[in-house]
């Protein structure tokens, strides 16, 4: 896995008196931005043991990152479609006795929630995969990760959407706002083609899902 730290090389020389702090700052959000418009990075989580009338779980993520929406969740072998929880009262009789209306939402960004009750535990009875971003917060922003292949393919307009911002500030020694819409263009041209060329990669269509505070 490359690290925010490797863009370095590609936007130093230009922001010289930049700290390195607020590069990060702008380089982790030119990558999670990237990541989110383009679904790029798609990881399958290891397989999660289900437990009887437990409804909330959490995949194992890389570090630093987070669920941007599911492609796929399958409960027990079987594909589970996201959708809110539904109220008794519109489940039928069969509904209710086999436990047939199955659905899922994505809590927060690290969380999956059933909307039903397991009705016995099942050995690595949940796998998913996701498209992921990093996520932002306190911490080493520099030590952030994204997958090499992202890294190799678009590191220099990943750089390039992050000096664009940089850029865009008003008053600092490396202000530039010509030199800043031409970054703009890089990045959102790169942006469109990075997107073509991963939705070629799906085998299902990307399924959106509620995204709400974990609870």
């Amino acid at each position: 896995m490359a690290t925010i730290k490797h863009f370095h090389p590609f936007i130093n020389q230009e922001l010289t008196n930049c700290p390195i702090p607020t590069i990060n700052d702008y380089l982790l959000l030119a990558c999670q931005k990237f990541c989110e418009k383009t679904e790029v990075w798609k990881y399958t989580s290891p397989a999660i043991d289900v437990v009887e009338d437990q409804q909330d779980y959490e995949p194992v993520l890389p570090d630093g990152a987070q669920i941007v929406l599911s492609i796929w969740i399958n409960f027990d072998g079987t594909e589970i479609k996201p959708g809110p929880e539904p109220y008794l009262h519109s489940l039928s009789p069969y509904q209710l006795i086999n436990n047939t209306s199955r659905s899922f939402e994505v809590r927060g960004t690290d969380s999956i929630h059933l909307n039903f009750k397991p009705r016995r535990d099942i050995t690595a009875g949940l796998t998913a995969r996701f498209v992921l971003s990093p996520k932002r917060g306190e911490g080493n922003l520099g030590g952030r990760e994204i997958p090499d292949v992202i890294f190799e393919r678009w590191r220099n307009e990943i750089a390039a959407g992050a000096k664009a911002e940089l850029m865009k500030m008003k008053d600092k020694s490396w202000s530039n706002h010509g030199q800043s819409m031409i970054y703009d263009n890089v990045f959102d041209n790169a942006i469109i083609n990075a997107r073509s060329a991963a939705a070629k990669g799906y085998t299902n269509r990307p399924q959106m899902v509620v995204m709400r505070p974990a609870v």
